[in-house]
């Protein structure tokens, strides 16, 4: 995963740090990214920059998925 620099790290707020955190694979699945499991960080791409209206809303509907028993839970995926 690479560091965003072209954004104004001073004033980021919560919906700003949900968009740079916030990747969707080919299948169009939406993930939180965490560090360090060794997941390969080519396999996903950022979902929104800094200037993206993109709100943590969506990115959380995106993100969210259920299992076999319906339970609910986010996306997550850990990269190296």
């Amino acid at each position: 995963m690479s560091m965003i620099v072209d954004c104004d790290t001073g004033g980021l707020g919560l919906d700003d740090i949900f968009r740079l955190v916030s990747a969707v694979d080919v299948d169009g699945n939406i993930y939180l990214r965490v560090y360090n499991d060794g997941t390969d960080p080519d396999t996903l791409s950022d979902l929104a920059d800094c200037e993206t209206a993109v709100t943590m809303l969506d990115i959380l509907r995106g993100a969210l998925v259920t299992n076999d028993e319906g339970e609910y839970a986010l996306n997550v995926a850990a990269l190296s």
